[in-house]
């Protein structure tokens, strides 16, 4: 995920209230966003304009967001706790590509200094 859509992300959920609650788009320019249950409070992603449609495109087919309509959105669970999610993936790297071939390589020196022995 870029930093610009962590960005976006963290304000989803700021604007959300840490919970799975509707954003919707708000106004003409379709760069405001509002939580749908308050649309006194929005907030302008315009500084993203030339990128906003595939931060949207990118959070919803990475399964962030899913809309309900058009212009109504949620953040998923996945998004709400994107963080543990990558955590989770790096963790879960770091074991099969760091940590497993060190155990085979360990045992692999304890089967062959026990045979040389013998």
């Amino acid at each position: 995920m870029t930093p610009q859509c962590k960005k976006v992300l963290d304000s989803f959920i700021k604007l959300a209230n840490h919970s799975e609650a509707e954003l919707a788009f708000s106004g003409s320019s379709g760069f405001l966003i509002c939580p749908l249950s308050n649309s006194d409070i929005e907030q302008d992603f315009s500084q993203y304009s030339k990128e906003f449609s595939g931060i949207i495109q990118l959070l919803t087919e990475k399964g962030y967001i899913e809309f309900s309509s058009s212009r109504i959105f949620h953040i998923t669970h996945k998004g709400l706790h994107y963080k543990w999610f990558t955590m989770e993936t790096i963790v879960s790297f770091l074991f099969r590509s760091v940590l497993v071939p060190i155990f085979v390589a360990f045992v692999t020196a304890l089967l062959v200094s026990y045979f040389r022995l013998s």
